[in-house]
């Protein structure tokens, strides 16, 4: 699976990558915040455990 990035361009996954970011356990990761309660202090700092795991 290949996946558009504004910064790098063209991103090629490996299928057994993206087999693993598909499961129900990993995209859980996308409503765990990364800063915890800086989310209330600070708006902007909506940052996941998901994007973080992906790099």
């Amino acid at each position: 699976k290949v996946f558009n990035d504004p910064i790098h361009g063209h991103i090629d996954v490996h299928p057994l990558c993206v087999k693993i970011i598909d499961t129900p356990q990993f995209q859980r990761l996308r409503n765990l915040k990364q800063l915890g309660g800086c989310y209330f202090v600070f708006p902007g700092a909506a940052h996941n455990r998901f994007e973080h795991s992906i790099g």
